[in-house]
């Protein structure tokens, strides 16, 4: 590992504990009047230097499993040490804080060893940001809770924690079919190749399915707690720095129900804007030099996205001032919803598959073609690749033309996607906003 590796680990694990840290010192100065004076107050401080902790413990533990236990053992000594004392105090036997501590810790822990990407980590500490500064909403929602909701997370649980863990993270090719070796020699395609083409990975496609309807389950219940505008946004965001396409198809479904389709369509733009922060991370330590030639794009197409995100979510507003009646999410009484998202689960796997048959035959063609069907289901991958070849065995000016042939690929495809799977008006605005960046990604050409 070198040191760049290791300073953006800290650099993240303590940005992150930072944030944490932050809202439980608000929230605890904010409750200090229901509390003694010899309240000790948990904040960043305390958050970031856990944290550290944590990422010291991840890397002397992957040398001597043994240091991280007695790391891990002390640390949790100490902590339950202050919870007895301040218990003992203040009679307050609240833990919220000290499991915020514990999950800075682990939160360092797990940046250090790398098990976990980088993106899902900031996307689930914003979910836990979430829920820890929104402690009376959620206690005013829970004591109102309806049965069909309790339905809908106990098969929510089902999905994204029975199934999900116990599907095979493996993938299935046609030379597993046993009949199909000598179909191809009969037809004599190019077998070797062929043959070893990935046609169904089960854990990553229910995956799909799990982040799909986690989506819409994290929109509703934040529409419950912070407010129907706030909530669907926050999601959105939340649900864009792990797939943008998921949870774009995902808004494309509640079009059907929901009438305000701006906020719907400010919420998807906002998604597609925050799935490049993690790209821009991915890509750095790949080839920052690319990274240096690409960035004003990228920072152009953000720009492009939050200028027209922010256009439709003011229109949206005026439409909740002037409607009586809203319709969003809370009025809808299937909060779960499985089918749409297997639907989108098989056309994601049918467009997977034929975008690899398409990289094997046309490959030859050109290094474009091969990046642009690769496109279809995803920008992370052919990125990346480009990145990897970019001044070694392909030209600047080439790699910048491939970046703006997949991007421009992958926005084309969620516009379709769009269309398939919502509303016409959500997917009519979605896509001239897409054309519109996509014109405007182009013109930087001119300037570079």
């Amino acid at each position: 590992m070198n040191d760049i590796d290791l300073i953006s680990k800290f650099a993240l694990a303590i940005t992150l504990a930072s944030v944490i840290g932050l809202e439980r010192q608000f929230n605890e100065n904010n409750e200090t009047s229901n509390k003694s004076d010899d309240h000790v107050v948990l904040g960043i401080r305390t958050a970031v230097i856990s944290s550290i902790i944590g990422c010291f413990a991840g890397l002397l533990g992957i040398q001597n499993p043994l240091i991280f236990g007695v790391i891990s053992v002390a640390y949790i000594l100490l902590l339950i040490s202050n919870y007895i004392i301040g218990c003992l105090k203040t009679k307050d036997i609240g833990i919220t804080t000290e499991l915020a501590l514990v999950y800075c810790y682990m939160l360092g822990f797990i940046i250090a060893i790398g098990s976990i990407p980088g993106n899902i980590i900031i996307a689930v500490t914003v979910v836990v940001m979430l829920f820890l500064s929104q402690k009376q909403k959620i206690h005013n929602y829970l004591s109102f809770m309806k049965k069909s909701e309790l339905h809908a997370f106990i098969m929510y649980g089902l999905v994204a924690l029975v199934v999900l863990p116990f599907l095979p993270n493996f993938g299935y090719t046609f030379h597993d079919i046993p009949w199909i070796d000598s179909v191809i020699e009969a037809l004599g395609w190019n077998s070797s190749k062929l043959l070893y083409i990935e046609l169904i990975n089960p854990f990553k496609l229910w995956f799909i399915v799990a982040l799909i309807t986690g989506i819409d389950i994290a929109g509703y219940i934040l529409e419950r707690t912070v407010g129907a505008n706030k909530g669907i946004l926050l999601a959105s965001i939340t649900g864009g720095l792990i797939s943008s396409t998921a949870t774009t198809q995902s808004l494309a479904q509640q079009s059907i129900k929901n009438s305000n389709t701006n906020l719907l369509v400010s919420s998807a733009i906002f998604a597609n804007l925050a799935s490049y922060i993690p790209l821009i991370i991915i890509i750095a330590p790949v080839n920052s030099t690319f990274l240096g030639n690409i960035l004003p794009i990228m920072i152009l197409i953000m720009s492009t996205f939050l200028v027209i995100g922010l256009y439709f979510f003011i229109i949206s507003k005026k439409f909740i001032q002037k409607s009586q009646n809203k319709s969003n999410i809370n009025n809808v009484t299937e909060v779960f919803a499985l089918g749409p998202a297997l639907k989108f689960a098989g056309i994601f796997l049918v467009i997977r598959i034929i975008s690899k048959l398409a990289l094997l035959f046309f490959g030859s063609t050109g290094f474009l073609v091969a990046s642009g069907f690769s496109a279809v289901t995803g920008v992370d991958a052919p990125i990346i690749n480009i990145a990897e070849l970019a001044m070694k065995q392909i030209t600047v000016d080439t790699a910048i033309f491939a970046f703006l042939m997949v991007n421009t690929v992958n926005l084309i495809a969620k516009s379709i996607y769009s269309f398939i799977q919502g509303k016409k008006e959500f997917a009519i605005k979605f896509s001239l906003s897409m054309i519109i960046t996509i014109v405007l990604s182009f013109l930087t050409l001119l300037f570079i």
